[in-house]
Order: structure tokens, then C-alpha cells, then sequence
């Protein structure tokens, strides 16, 4: 242990590396019910051997003398916030902090307390919007961020795919040329809930495969579709109206 830090300090980056470490183990997987009281039996381990060493002499706290005040109980107040990995306690090393992104073992965590969690990753949703997103995100399995966000699926870290024709779906990860119908169908969204739930533009995540518009368009524009239509003499195509007062002229 070093010496200039203090035994609580050192007990909090003591849990975190641990309980970072069997999260990051692809082997170990903690369920939900278990979690909690997991973090809560490694705190407590590591307070009482900090305990021991300091009433020991076998460290010391920087600038204090060899007979050192008792460490408080831990309490569990005094835990890192399990309920949300979108807001880490300042205590967690940068790169335990580091270690957690991407993990899948808070996310029934998460959904327990998804109410909590859900407002504070996506503040301007509505309730039945968050909602939707926890139960997705928790169906799927899907990863998320440090900071709580939902990571999308890719195809080599890009959402768009096969020369510019596809677009990788975020949840699935499949690749489709539009992507509107399918969310619907498999998931229950509209476009706009999808770019909101992994908080991402039109341009990153278009509805359509750039390629694949361009190709209707073209093809649109070459079958006349959008031109004005023409008279047979070459001049604009006169109104019903226009044409009945021709007709008894």
C-alpha cells in the first residue's frame, strides 16, 4: 500500500480493481440478485484487513503518527452507486472506470433500477420512451457505455455498410437496405426512438443505405416520376376547368 494515501482511499481502489477484474473475466458472469451483496462482501474484506494493518503499524497514513484513528464500519451508503454505472463514485480508479464500459453484467442491474438510470441517460425522453429503451436494451443484451449509453452494433466500427447500399441495424446488428420498416416490425420503434436511444444523428445513422437512395432517386428521376406532365403540342397540360372552357369555345 502506499503510504500517502489513506486506508478508506485505498479500500475503495482495492473493491473496484477487484470487482473490475472479475467483471472484465469473460468466465465469471454475476447475476443480478447476487451483485450488490458480491461488492458489499469484497468492501467489507478489504476494510478489515486495511483495519488490521493500520492498528498493526504496518502502514500509516501520510504526515499522521503510528496510532492512528479507528476506521468507521463501512456502511452501505458509503458504496459506489451499483444502481447506475452512468455516474461512477469519484473513488473508482480511471482504469477500473475504463474496465467497466462495454461490460454486459450491470445490465439487469440496470433494468431493476432502470427508472433511476433511464433519466439520466436520456434526460429528454419521455417515461414510455426510457422504458421501452431498458426493456430492449435488456431483451438484446446489449452493451453500454461508462456513462450508461447504449453501445449500437457495427460492422467494423461503421453503421453504414456494403459500399454505402446498407444500414447496420444498432440493435440486431443485421444490415438492411431500409431500416424504418424493419425497426417497426422487430422492435416496436419508429426511426426518431431509435436515434434518440443510442443518441445518434441522421448522418451517423441514416434510414436508408446512402448508395440504395441514390439508386431510387436516379431511377425515379429516369422513369419521369416528379416532371411536370406535357400537353402532346409540348405546352403545360391545361386544368379540367381550363379545358371544358376550350371544349364549348
Amino acid at each position: 500500500m502506499a503510504s500517502d494515501r489513506s486506508g478508506i482511499s485505498e479500500i475503495a481502489a482495492m473493491t473496484t480493481e477487484i470487482v473490475g477484474g472479475w467483471v472484465r473475466n469473460p468466465n465469471t458472469a454475476i447475476p443480478k440478485d447476487d451483485l450488490i451483496p458480491f461488492i458489499k462482501e469484497v468492501h467489507d474484506t478489504m476494510t478489515g484487513i486495511v483495519k488490521q494493518d493500520l492498528q498493526s503499524g504496518l502502514v500509516q497514513r501520510a504526515g499522521a503518527p503510528a496510532a492512528l484513528p479507528e476506521i468507521a464500519p463501512p456502511v452501505r451508503a458509503a458504496l459506489p452507486a451499483v444502481t447506475a454505472p452512468a455516474a461512477p463514485s469519484k473513488a473508482l480508479a480511471p482504469e477500473a472506470m475504463k474496465s467497466l464500459e462495454g461490460s454486459r453484467a450491470f445490465i439487469p442491474v440496470i433494468a431493476h433500477e432502470g427508472q433511476i438510470v433511464a433519466e439520466r441517460v436520456w434526460p429528454t425522453a419521455t417515461p414510455a420512451m426510457r422504458k421501452k429503451f431498458m426493456e430492449i436494451m435488456k431483451e438484446h443484451n446489449i452493451p453500454t457505455r461508462s456513462d450508461g449509453t447504449p453501445v449500437p452494433r457495427t460492422v467494423d466500427g461503421q453503421h453504414i455498410a456494403d459500399k454505402r447500399m446498407t444500414v447496420v441495424d444498432p440493435i440486431g446488428g443485421g444490415r438492411f437496405k431500409m431500416l424504418r420498416r424493419h425497426i417497426e416490425v422487430s422492435y416496436g420503434m419508429d426511426y426518431p426512438m431509435l436515434l434518440a436511444m443510442f443518441k445518434l444523428s441522421k448522418e451517423q445513422l441514416p434510414h436508408a443505405g446512402p448508395a440504395y437512395s441514390e439508386q431510387k432517386a436516379m431511377q425515379a428521376r429516369a422513369s419521369g416520376l416528379g416532371k411536370h406532365s406535357k400537353s402532346r403540342d409540348g405546352g403545360a397540360r391545361k386544368s379540367p376547368r381550363a379545358r371544358k372552357v376550350a371544349a364549348t369555345a
